[in-house]
Parts: C-alpha cells; sequence; structure tokens
C-alpha cells in the first residue's frame, strides 16, 4: 500500500478495492526493497508484464535481473486450469486466500502456489526456474 503521484482510476478501484483514501500517506520501504532486489537473483511475479512496468519505474536496476512469469511460463492450460489467474489457481489448489489483489497476500499464495506439484511430477516452481538455464529470458513475450 503506496501513495500513488496521481489519482487512482475508477476501473483499479473497481478491481482491487483500494481507494485514495487507504493509500494517503503510506510511503514504502525502498531502502529496504532496495537491499532485497540486489540480492536476488531473479524476480518472479504473477503476471510479470504487468508489475514489470511499476517495479522498474520504482527500482530501475531489477530491470537488469532475470523476470520469471507463473502466469505465462507455467503450463496451466494444458493441465486442464480453464483460466491462469493467480486467484483461480489459488482456488483450484485449495489455498486459502484472505484478502485477493493485496501484495502480501498475492505473494504468499503465489509462494504455495509454486511449491505444489504439477501433473508432470516437479513443483511448479521448479516448472519455471527452467527459464533460468536460457540465457536468453527475460521478459516473457506478451503473447505468452
Amino acid at each position: 500500500m503506496r501513495e500513488p503521484d496521481c489519482d487512482i482510476p475508477s476501473d483499479a478501484i473497481a478491481i482491487h478495492g483500494i481507494t485514495e483514501e487507504m493509500v494517503k500517506g503510506h510511503r514504502l520501504d525502498e531502502e529496504r526493497i532496495q537491499d532485497m532486489l540486489n540480492r536476488a537473483e531473479f524476480v518472479v511475479a504473477h503476471n510479470a508484464r504487468f508489475d514489470y512496468g511499476f517495479v522498474v519505474r520504482l527500482f530501475p536496476g531489477v530491470a537488469s535481473k532475470p523476470w520469471l512469469c507463473s502466469m505465462s511460463q507455467i503450463s496451466w492450460r494444458a493441465y486442464g486450469y480453464p483460466s491462469k489467474g493467480l486467484q483461480s489457481l489459488l482456488a483450484a489448489h485449495c489455498i486459502p486466500v484472505d484478502t485477493a489483489h493485496r501484495a502480501a497476500a498475492d505473494c504468499r499464495g503465489a509462494l504455495l502456489l509454486l511449491n505444489h506439484v504439477n501433473p508432470r511430477g516437479d513443483t511448479y516452481l521448479r516448472e519455471l526456474l527452467q527459464y533460468l538455464s536460457n540465457p536468453a529470458v527475460g521478459m516473457p513475450a506478451a503473447s505468452a
């Protein structure tokens, strides 16, 4: 939760329910976040294309790290899941969600999801990590 530099669009409020009053005066601990990003070998996000723009705008150095997308780089549809959306996948894997569309809750849920075993017998995380061995890894393609 962080107060943005501009008004929050009404369509965004309709999705995540975060109003300007809820974030007024809230700031990120940028020094702590930068330290974590400096130590990270790569970044994982569910819908990385969406998160990348926000994160890189605040922390430009993270653009040089490999980004992995748990939404587009895991074979969700091939495994029979009709949606690649995080909330749908969490429900399908019986992972409880305290609050949808909140960064901390979504991160916890994504970590629990990545720890689950896929139909091939590996964890979803292992499937995702295969992209690190590709020297061209970076942002997943928009159509992925």
